[in-house]
């Protein structure tokens, strides 16, 4: 079972320490979707936010780290799928080059299973080639994990694509909100429906996700990861300190769980933690 329930783990980490960066991308929209820099966590115009609520909880955003930007993170997953056991991982990753000149490349390393298997014994590489446009447009193409030991029988990498655009809402008749962050894409592998994965289709299926910045430090995400809805939060809780939390309720529509399986559906609560540093 490791393609259906490995990327919710390994995208939740990646999403809460990297999503936010969507928010930091053109000069139109800085005043408008950055926390000012007295309050300590603005960035510069197309670089890599700290502190900034994240825009996804477990699908890919075309946003990620440029040259000098370092992040880490943590996730939850209570219960995993088909179990009634907890898991999580551990990511750190950083950027190299620069996707408002050339490209972007993100690199992260995740320590999966850590708490059934522990830290170290099952490691995960993912990678993404990002490139910033302008009026806050990106588009990008990325592989996860890609198993560098314990490899799963069923632990093949996932290759997608996707392009994501922020909307700044003081214009519109949403302005008592800050910004829409919307993303599209497709992938095969972990972002395969279920009944895909269990029939050994090789698919492509398509995942996106939406965010409301509701305020500096709060925005309200629903995403489709691929094989069901998770709907969440992802919260800033101090102003001085870069540190995303994105709590959210996974498998919300009972799409998962239930193909040639006898267990009952069930929604599960699923928490990141991440944060992101320039040097």
């Amino acid at each position: 079972m490791g393609s259906i329930r490995k990327s919710l783990g390994i995208a939740a980490v990646l999403g809460v320490a990297m999503a936010s960066s969507a928010l930091a991308q053109g000069d139109d929209a800085r005043e408008r979707l950055l926390i000012k820099e007295d309050a300590g966590l603005a960035s510069e115009v197309g670089h890599f936010p700290r502190g900034a609520p994240g825009t996804s909880t477990g699908s890919p955003i075309a946003f990620g780290a440029n040259w000098g930007d370092v992040y880490a993170g943590a996730s939850l997953q209570a219960p995993i799928r088909y179990s009634n056991a907890s898991d999580g991982g551990l990511t750190v990753g950083m950027g190299f080059a620069n996707a408002a000149d050339i490209v972007g490349i993100d690199v992260g390393l995740t320590a999966l299973s850590t708490v059934r298997s522990g830290v170290g014994n099952r490691m995960g590489l993912s990678a993404k080639v990002h490139k910033l446009f302008g009026d806050n447009w990106g588009v990008a193409i990325g592989v996860e994990n890609i198993y560098l030991n314990n490899k799963p029988v069923d632990g093949n990498a996932s290759v997608y694509g996707v392009v994501s655009k922020v909307i700044d809402l003081s214009n519109t008749w949403m302005s008592d909100f800050e910004a829409l962050t919307l993303s599209a894409g497709a992938g095969n592998e972990d972002f395969r429906l279920e009944r895909d994965v269990r029939s050994g289709n090789k698919t492509v299926a398509p995942f996106g996700s939406a965010a409301l910045r509701i305020w500096d430090q709060l925005s309200l995400i629903v995403d489709w990861p691929g094989q069901d809805l998770d709907v969440g939060l992802s919260i800033v809780p101090f102003k001085d300190f870069p540190l995303v939390f994105t709590p959210a309720i996974a498998d919300v529509t009972g799409s998962a769980g239930t193909y040639q399986m006898p267990q009952v559906v069930r929604a599960r609560f699923t928490l990141g933690v991440g944060m992101a540093i320039k040097f």
